[in-house]
């Protein structure tokens, strides 16, 4: 269901509310191309009087925000033919940092001369009525039925109320008179959305582009961080969102141009290196429960409802272009779950329709970076791709689902070059280093697969670490790291050989490792591990993998202990980001400690002998033998489809039960976008 409608099912429901909650239409036009019909001489004047910034100096604090405030009303034609938009009022404002549209809205009006009248709800402030200083007045139903007033931020309309939405440096605020949401002249029968095309971005660098750090997906870097926990220190911590709130998901964070991006809920946020939240951009949707973004050229790009993706300058976070949705298929909406991986001016993503715990069809998808409009699709009608991120590389696009089938494609036009039958399920990202591909299955496998130039398949071999996978792993050092679990419950980090493809290590966890390791080679090419287990209390460890210790790293305070499935990410001066399920992201960065880090120290988990395993040739099967029985995944199950994030199991079903009714009672279909 898109969200015009999903708005206006709302606005059924509570008369009284009606034109607070009008379905979110897309922006109109340009406002210079709006022409007047009655409200054209004193009350188009009133702008020449307001030149000024809305607020004097005095009231104006070092940390202001600054942008435009337009106001486009109509004339009061009642249930007439509509005869054209009239530009009230264009001003540019200054507001105080944490100052709400509304506030801005209220300080515009009334130094322009206009009057207006307001109504509190459960939902926030909604404008009732605007009066021009001519005396003309537009009000709920002054034009048919369902007219009303409704707000934009950077051409989108949030979610929030206008007493509730905070304003952001550089906003461009435009209140809109609309006669009616599905039939207004500057909304189009598929709900387009106009968008900036005359934006110059940013040539921002960044240390930490996408999920995987990069478009091969391999996480390593070359700083010296915290090697032990007398050794870590947390930097600061940012709070994104309420520890109890359950309904706003936050995405992975990236690293570009010194500062950290982040999205929560509806919004992607920027914070400073202390860890202040500077700047806010509006995305058009909420994220999904697991959402990892990108950055390209200039352009943070958002995984949003329905297969869609936002891109937002990185400076302004202004929405540069928002792609075309997928179509819902026979099961539901399409969710945008996987990783974005960009490379050669393209963008790719893959989709699943899934419900708890299975998926029916996927799209991957190839878009343009400049337009967002789409290049080519592959479709998947037997399942979908669901955290199975792609690895771009020698012009080739590679990438697993839920159906266990490795396959390459044209980066260019689409074209399959290869496929691969892992006889698993695949949801995790596809990482390459020095020419191989690895990926892990859902039955605990993880694959080694020779890339030739030509984009096809060489020479593959596998080898069973853990009962239950769905990891993306990291090599660094001639060895390779991926986490899973056993048949128990209890969680795996598997140190395996490249060369030999066997395990050398196992480190225990109290539960699942499902984030995707990070590895630092900053002392003498030595690899330290880290990475997170999906229970309480939501901590980072490190493996040694030169001295195999392992230990708790950091552990965050009480309040801000919860679950965690999220990866950790460096930066080049050694600290470590990551988020777990209280809605926290810390920064924990390294100081000089006495201890060695090759002594010994508290185990996060004890270090075991290799469990049996299979290295075999290309072309051999790769079924466990009756020996490894002891990782059967069958004990493990399915991985949750739509909320692995370790919310206790009862919280967890009731939670998909009511998602599902919700979906089925709302005839769920897929959101399309265009881009003009």
């Amino acid at each position: 269901m898109n969200r015009q409608r999903k708005k206006f099912f709302t606005w059924l429901l509570s008369a009284a509310l009606i034109f607070m909650l009008l379905p979110a239409a897309p922006v109109f036009a340009e406002t210079e191309a709006f022409t007047g019909a009655e409200e054209t001489s004193a009350a188009v004047s009133a702008p020449e009087t307001t030149e000024a910034t809305l607020l004097s100096d005095q009231e104006a604090n070092q940390e202001g925000v600054a942008g435009t405030f337009v106001l486009v009303g109509d004339s009061a034609h009642g249930n007439g033919a509509h005869t054209g938009f009239v530009k009230w009022l264009e001003v540019p404002y200054t507001a105080q940092k944490g100052d709400t549209v509304y506030q801005v809205f209220e300080r515009a009006l009334q130094e322009g001369g206009f009057t207006f009248t307001a109504q509190d709800s459960g939902y926030g402030k909604f404008i009732d009525s605007v009066t021009s200083p001519s005396g003309v007045t537009l009000a709920s139903g002054t034009n048919a039925q369902y007219s009303g007033w409704m707000y934009y931020v950077n051409n989108i309309s949030p979610m929030d109320s206008a007493d509730s939405y905070v304003v952001q440096d550089g906003d461009r605020i435009q209140f809109l008179y609309v006669d009616d949401f599905s039939s207004d002249s500057r909304i189009d029968e598929n709900y387009n959305i106009t968008m900036e095309t005359d934006l110059v971005l940013p040539d921002y660098s960044s240390e930490w582009s996408s999920f995987g750090k990069n478009s091969f997906n391999n996480g390593v870097i070359s700083a010296q961080t915290a090697r032990t926990a007398s050794e870590a220190s947390l930097k600061w911590t940012a709070g994104l969102k309420a520890v109890s709130d359950w309904a706003t998901n936050i995405s992975e964070p990236l690293l570009v141009n010194n500062q950290i991006y982040i999205a929560a809920g509806d919004k992607l946020k920027v914070l400073d290196s202390a860890g202040q939240i500077i700047k806010e951009g509006q995305l058009a949707e909420k994220i999904g429960f697991t959402t990892r973004m990108a950055y390209s050229n200039g352009k943070i790009l958002v995984p949003i409802e329905g297969g869609a993706i936002q891109a937002l300058a990185a400076d302004t976070l202004k929405t540069v272009w928002i792609s075309e949705g997928v179509p819902a298929g026979a099961q539901g909406s399409h969710q945008s779950l996987t990783p974005i991986t960009c490379s050669g001016g393209m963008v790719y993503m893959g989709t699943a329709v899934a419900d708890w715990s299975s998926s029916y069809e996927g799209v991957f998808l190839a878009l343009d970076e400049n337009t967002g409009k789409t290049v080519w699709t592959y479709e998947n009608q037997q399942a979908g791709y669901y955290w199975s991120g792609a690895s771009v590389v020698n012009n080739t696009v590679i990438f697993a689902g839920d159906d266990g089938v490795l396959t390459a494609l044209n980066a260019a036009d689409g074209a399959v070059q290869a496929q691969m039958d892992l006889e698993s399920g695949v949801r995790g990202t596809v990482a390459v280093d020095q020419g191989m591909a690895y990926v892990a299955s859902k039955d605990g496998r993880l694959h080694q697969i020779e890339l030739k130039e030509d984009g096809t398949f060489g020479a593959h071999r596998s080898v069973l670490f853990a009962a239950y996978s769905t990891g993306t792993p990291a090599a660094a050092g001639g060895k390779v790291f991926v986490g899973g679990s056993r048949a128990d419950y209890t969680g795996v980090l598997a140190v395996i050989d490249r060369d030999s493809m066997e395990v050398v290590q196992t480190v225990s966890a109290d539960a699942e490792v499902k984030s995707a390791p990070l590895v630092s080679t900053g002392y003498d090419g030595q690899s330290f591990v880290y990475y997170t287990v999906n229970k309480n209390p939501g901590a980072v460890y490190v493996l040694n993998a030169g001295s195999g210790k392992s230990e708790a790293l950091y552990t965050p305070e009480e309040a801000l202990q919860n679950y965690c499935i999220a990866s950790v990410i460096g930066d080049g001066a050694g600290v470590l980001y990551y988020t777990n399920d209280s809605g926290a992201l810390f920064a924990v960065e390294k100081v000089p400690g006495e201890e060695s880090p090759t002594a010994g120290t508290e185990s996060a988990g004890e270090t075991e002998e290799s469990p049996e395993v299979s290295t075999e040739s290309a072309g051999a099967g790769d079924r466990e033998s009756s020996a490894e029985q002891e990782f059967s995944s069958e004990a493990m199950g399915d991985s949750p489809a739509t909320g692995d994030s370790g919310v206790p199991g009862g919280v967890i079903l009731s939670m998909a039960l009511a998602c599902a009714g919700l979906l089925a009672a709302a005839g769920t279909k897929g959101r399309r976008l265009k881009n003009n």
